[in-house]
C-alpha cells in the first residue's frame, strides 16, 4: 500500500507543547524495525504493571516482555532511533471475556502493551513522547549495524556510553501477505504506569515483514546499567518469537 492510501484519509491537528509544534496523528513514513519477544516471569511483570494492568498469563506462570529496536528515517519530526521496551497485556474487560479478547486481538495482529522504558535519540522525540503522551522515554544513545546474518542494535547510556542492552537479531527473509501474526496491518495500544486506559495506538501498515518462532535464536545481552537491572529482574528466558521489518509507515493515535 503506498504512503499515499495509507495517510491520506487522516487530517492532522497541531498541538503546541513548549517551544514545538507536534502534529496529531503523529505520522512515521518510513521505519525499519527489528524485536523480539522474550519469556519473563509473570510475577516480577505483574509487580510492574500493576495495579491497572494483567500480563498476559502463560503456562508456568510466564509472560512475555518485547523488545522492538526502531529505526525511524523519516517522521514529522525528522528521524531519530527507538528501544521500545514493553509487557504485553491483557485486553480490557473481565474473567473469559477478558482471555476471549485478548486472544482475539493476538489473531488480528491487534497488541496490547504496557511501556516499561522508551529511550529515543532526539530531544525532540523526549519532549513530544514526555509531554503529549506521558511516555517513559529518556534521551539515550542507540545505534544500528549490519553483518552478514545479522542486524544489530546497541542501546547504551547517552552520557557515559555504558552498555545497557544489545539486540542481535538474525536476518529474516520478508515476504508478502504472512498469515500469523505479522499481517499487512497491526496495531499496538499502549499503556503507561498510573493510567488505566490506553494513552496512544500506534497503528503499522507493512507492505513486507519477515517472523521467526523459537529458531533462528535472537541473542539479547544486558549490561550492569539501572534499566538493564530493571529488565533483568523480570528473569527473562526463552524468545519465542521475532520479527523483521525493513520497511513500514505508521501513525501514533492519541486516544
Amino acid at each position: 500500500m503506498s504512503a499515499s492510501k495509507f495517510f491520506s484519509k487522516v487530517v492532522q491537528t497541531e498541538m503546541p507543547y513548549g517551544d514545538y509544534i507536534f502534529k496529531s496523528p503523529f505520522f512515521i513514513r518510513d521505519a525499519d524495525v527489528i524485536g523480539a519477544f522474550f519469556l519473563c516471569d509473570y510475577e516480577k511483570a505483574q509487580a510492574l504493571t500493576a495495579p491497572h494492568h494483567r500480563p498476559l498469563k502463560l503456562p508456568f506462570k510466564k509472560t512475555l516482555l518485547a523488545v522492538n529496536c526502531i529505526e525511524y528515517k523519516n517522521t514529522d519530526i525528522g528521524p531519530y532511533n527507538e528501544v521500545a521496551l514493553s509487557i504485553l497485556v491483557s485486553a480490557p474487560g473481565e474473567g473469559l471475556w477478558q482471555k476471549v479478547q485478548s486472544l482475539r486481538a493476538i489473531m488480528q495482529a491487534k497488541f496490547h502493551a504496557f511501556i516499561v522504558q522508551l529511550p529515543v535519540t532526539t530531544e525532540l522525540s523526549v519532549a513530544g513522547g514526555k509531554g503529549l503522551l506521558n511516555y517513559p522515554k529518556f534521551l539515550a544513545d542507540i545505534t544500528f549495524r549490519e553483518t552478514g546474518a545479522h542486524r544489530i542494535c546497541t542501546l547504551r547510556d547517552k552520557d557515559t556510553l555504558e552498555i545497557i542492552l544489545e539486540l542481535e537479531c538474525p536476518k529474516i527473509k520478508s515476504r508478502q501477505g504472512l498469515l500469523n501474526i505479522m499481517r499487512r496491518r497491526m496495531s499496538i495500544d499502549t499503556y503507561i504506569a498510573g493510567q488505566a486506559k490506553s494513552n496512544a495506538t500506534f497503528k503499522m501498515n507493512l507492505p513486507a515483514a519477515g517472523q521467526a518462532f523459537l529458531w533462528p535464536r535472537v541473542n539479547l545481552r544486558l549490561g550492569k546499567h539501572s534499566v538493564a537491572e530493571q529488565l533483568g529482574g523480570l528473569k527473562i528466558g526463552q524468545q519465542i518469537y521475532q520479527f523483521s521489518v525493513p520497511h513500514c509507515e505508521g501513525m501514533l493515535v492519541k486516544n
